[in-house]
């Protein structure tokens, strides 16, 4: 006869018992709270240890990660703000140099910090999707891994 392993709901301990026991009350021997006693739903995950199964899981042809095309678009739009920043520096420096005129400095001053903000959140953004995607691409890989473990451990 098999036993039944199941997580008490209150304290998280795990408790094992006779299969003749599936559906009936007990109290936790832990907390003393009260469970129904059924099966974990989620099935544990055990080591293989067939030799074969871990060539045929390594060798499984990984899905390799591309980088998506809006965190490029947003890394051209970043250098383009940049180097709008620095040619409105050069106008600024120009400006206070060889002029005394203090609207268009200033003007330059803006644009110039203008530039530079969207430079740095067009860099983040792209930097930040860039992230989200390879952590999506990560968590995909290892979920279609653990299938394909359970999957062996079944046959």
């Amino acid at each position: 006869m098999a036993d039944i392993k199941f997580t008490c709901p209150h304290c998280k301990v795990h408790i094992e018992c006779p299969e003749e026991f599936e559906g009936q009350s007990s109290n936790c021997p832990e907390c003393n709270g009260v469970l129904v006693i059924k099966r974990d739903a989620v099935p544990k995950l055990t080591v293989v240890k067939n030799d074969k199964a871990k060539e045929d899981i390594s060798s499984s042809k990984e899905k390799p990660f591309e980088k998506p095309i809006t965190c490029s678009i947003f890394s051209i739009c970043a250098c383009l703000s940049f180097i709008g920043a620095f040619v409105s520096f050069v106008f600024l420096v120009a400006c206070s140099l060889f002029t005394d005129d203090m609207e268009g400095t200033m003007g330059s001053l803006a644009c110039t910090i203008f530039f530079l903000v969207c430079g740095f959140v067009e860099r983040g953004a792209g930097e930040y999707l860039f992230r989200k995607a390879k952590y999506a691409h990560d968590t995909l890989e290892a979920t279609e891994r653990i299938a394909q473990l359970l999957e062996k451990q079944k046959n």
